[in-house]
């Protein structure tokens, strides 16, 4: 089996067309016409084969591209999958603690201070703050 670079394909190509004496178009024509003597048959099956093989490489090489190309969006977006899960973890985690000090304030405070109930008081700074944590968890602070 031969190698041979894509650009010594080109080369033995030109050579093949040029030692038929005839151009390029002259030959594809005769070729589409079956007007080719034996010997420049063989000469154009050989370029038609040739030209199979660099177009073959052509689209190798457009697709090792669009791999790679592919390989850096794939890491590019598991790098921001690791931070968003990351965020949104952490953002989990606070929901957890804010749910628990809203229960310390219902458990505690209401128990403690009559009427108190999530802002029912105008200047309880406890009432507020439950209040607060209250229309976060439900979704309807706003940002």
């Amino acid at each position: 089996m031969t190698e041979k670079t894509p650009a010594e394909l080109q080369v033995q190509r030109a050579q093949l067309i040029a030692s038929t004496g005839l151009t390029e178009a002259v030959l594809r024509e005769r070729a589409e016409a079956f007007q080719l003597y034996p010997e420049h048959a063989d000469v154009w099956a050989t370029v038609e084969g040739i030209d199979y093989l660099l177009n073959g490489a052509e689209k190798l090489t457009e697709l090792a591209e669009a791999q790679s190309l592919a390989r850096e969006w794939e890491v590019k977006y598991f790098e921001q999958v690791e931070k968003r899960t990351a965020a949104l973890n952490e953002l989990a985690h606070v929901r957890v603690m804010l749910s628990a000090i809203l229960g310390v304030y219902r458990a505690v405070h209401s128990e403690r201070v009559s009427g108190h109930q999530f802002g029912e008081v105008a200047d309880c700074v406890v009432c507020d703050h439950a209040a607060s944590i209250h229309r976060y968890l439900d979704g309807k602070a706003s940002r």
